[in-house]
């Protein structure tokens, strides 16, 4: 997963909330600010092992991303959690599923996941056998778009509050001469070795294990 320094958008908040909330006034400090946000949205995310912040479809055809693995039962969990729209599903060598007709296939949430059940049969077992494409993820918060609810837990915000706090209480004692910021500073980037004990088992509900169910 690549560091999501250029793409504000997909930041788990942006640079005016955090700095209201965290009560940072310095201007001249805002690139530093900004790669650490970067920096602890791209380490949670690499934590639970999935994409927190809703973006571009995820096209499992076998170009764009790998086709899915049926698991053999009537549930399907999404990694890139919570749906937001379902575009298309097809197994190998059968026709398309309607996802319009509810009698055919639902989508249900099961804690922090969300999951496609088929209502009359089962998820032909069988590896990249499945041909997906959704898009999904939390709204970032707060909400960028008028109208639009954050959708991100709490939890998953307050860690990542944790994470830029103290990374940024720490940088007077590392560098507050330097005026710009190198690639490869490790004072402005956060890591999961950086997570506490307590930070993980908050985050552990919402981390994705390939095969489950």
């Amino acid at each position: 997963m690549a560091m999501l320094v250029d793409v504000p958008s997909r930041w788990i908040a942006g640079l005016s909330w955090v700095k209201a909330e965290l009560e940072i006034e310095e201007p001249d400090r805002d690139d530093i600010l900004r790669r650490l946000i970067a920096s602890a949205t791209d380490s949670i995310e690499r934590y639970v092992n999935r994409q927190l912040i809703k973006g571009t479809a995820f096209i499992h055809d076998g170009s764009s991303l790998p086709k899915l693995d049926g698991n053999g039962t009537r549930d399907l969990f999404l990694q890139n959690s919570p749906l937001v729209t379902l575009t298309s599903v097809a197994l190998e060598d059968e026709e398309a599923i309607d996802i319009t007709d509810e009698d055919v296939i639902r989508v249900a949430k099961w804690e922090s996941f969300s999951r496609l059940r088929l209502m009359r049969r089962l998820w032909s077992r069988g590896t990249q056998n499945l041909a997906l494409t959704y898009t999904g993820g939390f709204q970032t918060h707060p909400m960028d778009t008028p109208g639009e609810e954050a959708t991100l837990p709490d939890v998953i915000v307050a860690v990542f509050l944790e994470l830029i706090g103290r990374k940024w209480q720490e940088w007077p004692k590392k560098g507050p001469h330097i005026e710009t910021v190198s690639i490869g500073d490790s004072s402005t980037t956060i890591s999961t070795s950086n997570f506490t004990a307590e930070q993980k088992r908050l985050l552990s509900p919402f981390k994705w294990i390939p095969g489950m169910l």
